[in-house]
Order: structure tokens, then sequence, then C-alpha cells
């Protein structure tokens, strides 16, 4: 069940605990943009490395 308060004391908890998410939340997607990143240039390499040069 949730509680609902409006009690100013717990303002700064509240606060925290959303500034805290959204540190979660950025360093979730920069973690998975990087995975992402590296997968791509893994692929690209493993591809370019199998294709014969043409000349």
């Amino acid at each position: 069940m949730t509680i609902i308060s409006n009690d100013p004391e717990l303002w700064p908890l509240i606060s925290g605990h959303r500034v805290y998410s959204y540190f979660v939340v950025a360093s979730s997607a920069a973690v998975v943009y990087d995975w992402g990143k590296q997968k791509w240039c893994s692929w690209m390499k493993s591809l370019v490395s199998n294709v014969p040069i043409l000349v």
C-alpha cells in the first residue's frame, strides 16, 4: 500500500532518492550504449577481416 505524506521533514530524503535514481538510470544508459558500441566495432572488425580486398 502506498503511503502518502506531505511531511516537509521527508523532502530531503525524497529529493536524495530522486537524484540517486537519475544517477542509476544515466549510468545504466551509458553502460548499455558503450556495450552496444563495442559489439558494433567487433562486428565490423570481423566483417572487414573476412571480406577479401578488391583492388
